[in-house]
């Protein structure tokens, strides 16, 4: 892989890194990271989906003499440029380098990337020591957007390296404790929302930890703020599948506050992500259940409004109930059949369309007398017309 081109290039960015105008300086360290990531696309080096940072194949040799300027450019830059918008690009950029590379990219440099998190979230870097002359709202402002940055950057090496973080979780957790504890609504947010991603990309790894993150959890679960309420709800689910039937203690508190929260309707991912802690809970330990209530409230509350994430998790939870011949599921076919109807007019991934599809055409054909009385009763005009016109186009 020649790289004649690209040295010219980065030679052309040398005298102009340090450019007195933010605006410069923002556009040379984008358009390192975008030449960096496709000169790593020409190599033909692909990420394995799911494998550890041992199991990846190699970054190609001049990609990874590339990415040793940019990502120390990039570091340099968090600590030392003195503006807050120029550092916060900056934290994306790692963040999107990490994402695209895969976790060979940051096998080098996590220490240092530990060290830039840790600057930016105790306001120590250069860019947060001086006196900008704005006025105090909008500096605020500036400062927020710079910490949420570096919460961005921790997520998205988080998802990449998943079960590879847990040498990092705890220093991690001590860094945004106070965060945590925060009287501003979004920092609470933000750190709960990271933890769940640390959590989620760690497995059960995270295992030791659960006892104390599910206090985090709850206490989340309550919170004033609906943002926080909601992350924090994401946050137990993926604790409790992560932990499995080690968390059954958790399981009464959990639902206790999950009845209240799926009724919230302050916005309207909490009760996406209510039933998406719910669908994980019944994956991992249905017998832990009042199943066939848990079911019927969910369904209730579904499709998803604005998660959409969550459809993956909620209807699988389903489809696999139903393949399964589940008792509690099967008791509550009008409800789930009222569910799938209403499912046909929302956004969905073409697979999980198709498996409701097929789902609803099977109970048809066994049991066409309680269908047709569920369409007629349960379901709405604009619900038949599209279960109507499912069957007519499968016909």
């Amino acid at each position: 892989m020649e790289n004649n081109y690209v040295e010219h290039v980065m030679s052309a960015f040398v005298n102009v890194r340090e450019y007195m105008h933010e605006n410069v300086r923002i556009a040379v360290d984008e358009s390192e990271k975008e030449i960096l990531i496709a000169y790593h696309k020409a190599s033909g080096v692909q990420i394995l989906p799911g494998a550890t940072l041992s199991q990846q194949p190699p970054l190609h040799t001049k990609v990874l003499e590339f990415l040793d300027t940019v990502m120390g450019d990039l570091l340099g830059r968090v600590q030392k440029d003195d503006d807050k918008e120029v550092v916060g690009k900056a934290l994306q950029n790692i963040g999107e380098i990490v994402k695209e590379l895969g976790p060979r990219s940051v096998e080098k440099y996590m220490n240092q990337v530990m060290e830039a998190f840790n600057l930016i979230l105790n306001k120590k870097s250069v860019s947060q020591s001086i006196q900008e002359e704005l006025e105090g709202e909008e500096d605020e402002q500036l400062e927020m957007e710079l910490i949420f940055s570096a919460f961005d950057m921790m997520t998205d090496v988080s998802r990449t390296l998943k079960s590879d973080m847990l040498p990092y979780f705890e220093t991690i957790c001590n860094i945004i404790a106070p965060y945590q504890k925060s009287e501003t609504e979004d920092y609470r947010s933000a750190s709960v929302a990271l933890l769940a991603e640390l959590s989620n990309a760690m497995g059960n790894s995270v295992l030791p930890y659960v006892p104390q993150l599910m206090e985090v959890a709850f206490r989340g679960m309550q919170d004033d703020f609906s943002e926080v309420r909601s992350n924090s709800t994401f946050f137990c689910g993926v604790l409790l599948q992560n932990a499995g039937i080690a968390a059954h203690t958790f399981y009464a508190k959990t639902l206790e506050l999950m009845s209240k929260l799926i009724e919230d309707k302050s916005i309207p991912n909490i009760a996406d992500n209510t039933c998406g802690a719910l669908a994980r809970m019944i994956n991992t330990a249905p017998h832990l259940l009042p199943l066939q209530q848990v079911l019927q409230k969910m369904m209730t509350n579904l499709p998803l409004k604005k998660d959409m994430e969550e459809n993956e998790t909620v209807y699988g939870c389903l489809f696999k109930l139903y393949k399964g011949g589940d008792q509690a599921l099967l008791a509550s076919m009008p409800q789930l059949i009222s569910c799938f109807a209403r499912a046909l007019n929302s956004p969905l991934e073409k697979n999980i369309f198709d498996e409701i599809s097929a789902i609803l055409r099977s109970i048809a054909q066994q049991n066409p007398a309680a269908f047709e009385s569920t369409l007629q009763s349960g379901c709405s005009e604009k619900e038949r017309e599209s279960v109507m016109k499912l069957f007519a186009t499968t016909a």
